[in-house]
């Protein structure tokens, strides 16, 4: 009958990615309050009550068009194999809806709705960060989807802010957007350093979940070391 149950969410507001998987020619789209969107920051939001089920909107499903395009490395060279591309962050693993270019740099997202879309890229050498290369999807630079045809977007990253924390009491450190809420980069032992793209003002998680209370700026190049103690 077309009904999708979400069970398991915590209490608190959620936002809806729709990505069809059993629906040939449809795209994509984070739902809208009266239809879909590429950009999260227009996604309607869904308050989860403790104990209880709520309606969401309903997902009204936009025929798909397609991005492509190919990835290059801070240093010039194109990007093979490793990156991968998406609407989500994820800085490690696969997420939802993301695909990996292939020897020759290219990407295709070919099942994306009819908007303006926020596109996330990783590589394992370079800093996550989102089309145009920003750390906030609010100001990234946006891809106009046409449904039926193809647009191109050609993608170089921005060097990434080389970033060293020191732990007295965590074995790993996520950093995030303090904006977003958003992991932008990610470290394991008491001392890591991983690259993380500026600017932007970040907050820090360590990898029991124990959230550190400070904001902290990373600067739009260069390097910084931060030292932390987890309450």
């Amino acid at each position: 009958d077309g009904r999708l149950t979400i069970a398991g969410l915590p209490a608190g507001g959620h936002q809806l990615l729709a990505v069809p998987t059993e629906a040939p020619g449809h795209g994509a789209q984070w739902v809208g309050v009266s239809g879909g969107t590429g950009r999260q920051v227009l996604a309607a939001t869904v308050e989860a009550r403790a104990g209880q089920t709520v309606t969401g909107p309903m997902v009204r499903m936009d025929r798909a068009g397609t991005i492509t395009g190919v990835v290059t490395k801070a240093d010039g060279s194109v990007a093979r194999f490793g990156p991968m591309v998406g609407v989500v962050p994820q800085p490690r693993g696969m997420a939802p809806g993301a695909v990996n270019v292939d020897e020759s740099g290219l990407y295709t997202l070919d099942f994306l709705g009819p908007y303006d879309w926020a596109l996330f890229f990783t590589e394992a050498q370079e800093a996550a960060q989102y089309s145009g290369g920003v750390a906030n999807p609010y100001f990234a630079r946006t891809v106009k989807v046409t449904a039926g045809a193809t647009a191109t977007y050609d993608f170089t990253f921005r060097a990434g802010v080389r970033l060293t924390v020191k732990t007295q009491n965590a074995s790993g450190v996520e950093a995030l957007n303090a904006i977003t809420g958003y992991v932008m980069g990610r470290g394991s032992g008491p001392e890591s350093t991983f690259l993380i793209v500026g600017p932007q003002f970040v907050r820090f998680r360590a990898d029991d979940g124990r959230m550190h209370d400070g904001v902290f700026w990373i600067p739009s190049s260069g390097s910084k070391t931060v030292e932390l103690t987890f309450d």
